[in-house]
C-alpha cells in the first residue's frame, strides 16, 4: 500500500512539474516574442526609411540586443526533459541566430565602409528582406509550441476529445499575460493577418489554448 501510494504521488508530482514547466516555457517566450515584435516593428520601419548610418547602427543594433535577451531566454530550456520544448528551444536559436549574424554582417560593413545614401538604403533594404525569409520559419516553430501542451489521449475516450497537459488555471493565466500584452483584440486577431512573426506566432498560441480541450486537474 506505501509502495502504491508513493508511486501514485509521484505521477503526481510529475504532472504538476510537467505543466509548471510547459506554463512557464510558453509565458516566456511571449513576453520574449512581444519584445521582439516591438522592436523589429521600429528596426523595419527605420530602416525601409534610413537617411543616416547612426541611425542604422542604433537600430540594428537595438535588434540585435532583443535577440540576444530572447535566445538567453531559449537556452534554458534546450536540455528540457520536454521532447517538444527541448526542440523548439533549439530551432527558435538557431533562427534566430542567424537574424542576429545577418546584423552582425552589416554592423561590420557599415562601420568600415563609408556608403553614400543610395548605398546605404540599398544595404539596409537588403538586410530587412533576408530577415523576413529567416524570420518566416518562426511560424512553423510555433505549431511545435503548441504542441508541448498537447497530451495523449487516454483509452476509452471519445477520439474527438482533446487533452491538455495544462491545467485550466495555467491556461487562463497564459490567457491574462497575451491579454495585458496584445489587448483584448487578440481574440478577434488571425495569425494570417499579423504584421511580424512574432505577432503570428502569439495569436496562433492564443488562438491553440482557446479550443475546447480537457485541462489537467489542479
Amino acid at each position: 500500500m506505501v509502495t502504491l501510494l508513493t508511486l501514485t504521488l509521484s505521477r503526481l508530482l510529475i504532472c504538476s512539474v510537467n505543466a509548471s514547466t510547459e506554463s512557464e516555457f510558453i509565458k516566456q517566450h511571449i513576453i520574449a516574442f512581444y519584445e521582439l515584435n516591438a522592436t523589429l516593428k521600429n528596426f523595419e520601419n527605420k530602416l525601409l526609411n534610413i537617411s543616416e548610418k547612426d541611425t542604422a547602427l542604433k537600430y540594428i543594433n537595438n535588434y540585435s540586443l532583443s535577440i540576444e535577451k530572447a535566445i538567453a531566454v531559449y537556452s534554458k530550456y534546450k536540455q528540457s526533459a520536454n521532447a517538444p520544448i527541448k526542440e523548439v528551444s533549439t530551432d527558435l536559436s538557431k533562427i534566430l541566430s542567424d537574424i542576429m549574424q545577418n546584423n552582425h554582417e552589416l554592423l561590420g560593413k557599415l562601420i568600415k565602409l563609408d556608403l553614400d545614401k543610395k548605398e546605404l538604403k540599398s544595404e539596409c533594404k537588403g538586410l530587412v528582406e533576408k530577415n523576413q525569409f529567416i524570420s518566416n520559419f518562426l511560424k512553423d516553430v510555433s505549431i511545435g509550441i503548441c504542441m508541448a501542451t498537447v497530451k495523449e489521449r487516454p483509452k476509452n475516450t471519445n477520439q474527438n476529445e482533446q487533452f491538455s497537459s495544462l491545467t485550466k488555471t495555467e491556461r487562463d493565466k497564459i490567457n491574462k499575460l497575451l491579454v495585458e500584452k496584445f489587448g483584448k483584440e487578440i481574440s478577434k486577431m488571425k495569425k494570417e493577418n499579423s504584421s511580424t512573426p512574432y505577432e503570428y506566432s502569439c495569436i496562433a498560441i492564443y488562438e491553440f489554448l482557446n479550443m475546447t480541450w480537457n485541462f489537467e486537474k489542479e
